[in-house]
């Protein structure tokens, strides 16, 4: 039971905390993951950590250091079903490449009725040399990748990138693939997508492969 340093709770206050909960692992214990779909605040003795299971994806991210008499938890990344089929990956540079110098965009996302990883182009509205604006109407819990180009320009993610990141809750994987003009010079950037944290994979997952 998590005893409030407050007086009292508004409504609103409640609602946010039901929404991500926050628990503490038992001294001498370790952390028991999510089994179901979730998010949640995790206190553990070297940190606290954020804890979202889509229905696709299940990550567990340090977002502090604090060091607590609790007990252990650590970072992890899984793919609820599986290693995403790398052709799937191929075929989103292969999009960039075609493009070329325009901007484009995909997503794989999980399938549960097929049982199987699936890529769909979004309904592109507009493309160009630095912009790429699509019709978003994938289902975000079964999101695992999102992939958009960007032309001859480098692989980096932009302000603008940074905005529709955090307009989804996550959790899922953004790509960004550069210098597309042919195969030898095209280079891509991820990060893991975990509102309101944007975490660049080489950075915060470092020796993890991509799922």
């Amino acid at each position: 039971m998590i005893e409030l340093a407050t007086q009292a709770a508004t409504p609103m206050q409640r609602a946010i905390m039901q929404a991500c909960p926050l628990v503490c692992v038992p001294p001498g214990e370790s952390m028991t993951p999510l089994t179901v779909p979730g998010r949640r605040w995790v206190v553990a003795g070297n940190g606290t950590y954020l804890e979202h299971r889509s229905l696709a994806l299940h990550v567990c991210f340090r977002v502090s250091r604090l060091e607590t008499t609790f007990g252990t938890a650590s970072q992890f990344v899984t793919a609820i079903n599986g290693p995403v089929p790398r052709e799937l990956l191929q075929q989103c540079v292969d999009l960039a490449l075609t493009a070329r110098d325009k901007e484009t965009a995909a997503l794989i996302h999980w399938n549960p009725e097929e049982g199987v990883y699936e890529l769909t182009q979004p309904v592109i509205e507009s493309a160009g040399e630095a912009h790429v604006t699509y019709r978003d109407e994938s289902q975000d819990d079964l999101l695992v990748y999102d992939f958009h180009s960007h032309g001859h320009h480098p692989a980096f993610f932009s302000k603008t990138d940074d905005a529709s990141d955090n307009s989804r809750m996550g959790p899922y994987i953004a790509i960004v693939a550069g210098e597309c003009g042919k195969p030898e010079t095209v280079k891509t950037c991820a990060r893991m997508c975990l509102s309101p944290y944007l975490l660049e994979w080489g950075t915060y997952f470092k020796g993890q492969e991509l799922p």
